[in-house]
């Protein structure tokens, strides 16, 4: 349940007509693959519309290959 509280809470910055919001998202999107396994990968397919995974996807790709090339 705190895992789906904190994607709601991202995904309404992401939405937000509210640029610094977004970069907020955006950045926290960035580091969200160090936090988010398991069971709140799939909350995240619950919450996040398929455009906002596609970031999330992105992100995580670049932070394996900064971890492959560290």
């Amino acid at each position: 349940m705190q895992d789906q509280e904190a994607l709601t809470k991202i995904a309404n910055l992401l939405r937000s007509q509210d640029k610094h919001s977004i970069r907020q998202a955006e950045a926290i999107i960035s580091v969200l693959p160090i936090f988010v396994q398991g069971a709140a990968i799939e909350e995240a397919k619950k919450i996040f519309t398929p455009i906002e995974l596609n970031w999330f996807s992105i992100s995580w790709h670049a932070f394996n290959a900064s971890e492959i090339m560290s």
